[in-house]
């Protein structure tokens, strides 16, 4: 008799313990949760939440000179900035590669016009090597032609 009086009290406490389960694991029975806290004196505090547009005082677009890419940005949409503060930072590697290729461009015109110069004063001196060989040969005609004069060359020999 012992055993069964053993068995009906295990099975009466596996019941007790599953039906307290189920009464705190039920959930949320849609009663309304209330805090409890200390009375104490002190300032009140106001709060309201609401919902809308906000509009501001005063808008400005803001520009720059240059462009380029934002390196950094000191300052967000509807931050509140003072004049003079700095907002953005725009990378200067883009501004830097045009001064570079503005740079070689530079020196490539410059090499350009030296190689000019060049051509002009190679141009120069063959209209002297011809100016020189065109004396030379009316020298020569001329001489020739005192020797086909004086009898001493042939008209053959001449032309």
């Amino acid at each position: 008799m012992k055993s069964k009086a053993w068995w009906f009290v295990a099975v009466l406490l596996l019941a007790a313990a599953g039906g307290a389960a189920w009464w705190w694991l039920r959930g949320d029975d849609g009663a309304p949760k209330y805090r409890t806290a200390k009375i104490e004196q002190g300032p009140l505090q106001a709060v309201v939440s609401a919902g809308g547009t906000v509009n501001p005082v005063v808008q400005v677009s803001v520009g720059s000179q240059v462009s380029g890419q934002i390196k950094e940005l000191l300052a967000d949409f509807n931050t509140e900035v003072k004049q003079g503060q700095l907002i953005a930072r725009i990378d200067p590697e883009s501004i830097q590669y045009k001064v570079r290729q503005a740079t070689a461009d530079v020196d490539a015109a410059r090499a350009q016009a030296l190689q000019q110069q060049a051509s002009v004063v190679a141009a120069e001196a063959q209209v002297s090597r011809a100016r020189l060989d065109a004396d030379n040969a009316a020298r020569d005609l001329a001489r020739q032609r005192e020797l086909l004069d004086k009898g001493f060359i042939s008209q053959a020999a001449f032309e």
